[in-house]
């Protein structure tokens, strides 16, 4: 055999082999993705009128989406993901990407029945900061004794001031 009919028959096994891997990871369509990505799809043409978007990017973050949360979460955080008015949502076209990203809050919403908005963060905050000043200004004015420690915690920054 001659040394370019060994170099064309290691390029021919190098093919076959690129190729039979390729049919394997080529496969990102399972069952389980193809039932999240339906009810995906359907919620999303309910609220769009239109299908949306299937390329590779969507195709990762169902994959994504079902590794943290398991398929049934995934179908009911995504559809309740696409129910949310929230501006950068909305702005996003409730891209699936974005659900990924908030996955974990939107279960807690999902889970907890209440919504997070940017208002009731900063609601908080303001509510975190005025008790800490006003328990900064009890214990200036030398009035913090056992049973104000009872009233008002020891901690400048509780989280039971957290109205959500």
């Amino acid at each position: 055999m001659s040394r370019v009919q060994e170099i064309i028959s290691l390029l021919t096994e190098i093919r076959d082999l690129l190729q039979k891997n390729n049919k394997v990871t080529r496969r990102e369509t399972t069952p389980t993705n193809s039932e999240v990505w339906d009810s995906y799809r359907m919620a999303y043409e309910k609220r769009y009128g239109i299908a949306p978007a299937r390329n590779a990017r969507v195709n990762t973050a169902v994959k994504s989406l079902i590794s943290q949360l398991g398929a049934s979460d995934a179908k009911e955080v995504l559809a309740y993901y696409l129910t949310r008015n929230d501006a950068f949502y909305a702005n996003g076209a409730h891209a699936v990407w974005i659900c990924v990203r908030d996955s974990q809050k939107l279960v807690t919403e999902m889970k907890t029945n209440r919504v997070v908005t940017m208002d009731t963060a900063r609601q908080a905050e303001r509510t975190t900061r005025n008790n800490n000043a006003i328990r900064r200004y009890i214990e200036g004015q030398g009035l913090v004794d056992d049973e104000s420690k009872e009233i008002f915690g020891t901690s400048f920054d509780s989280s039971e001031d957290v109205p959500f």
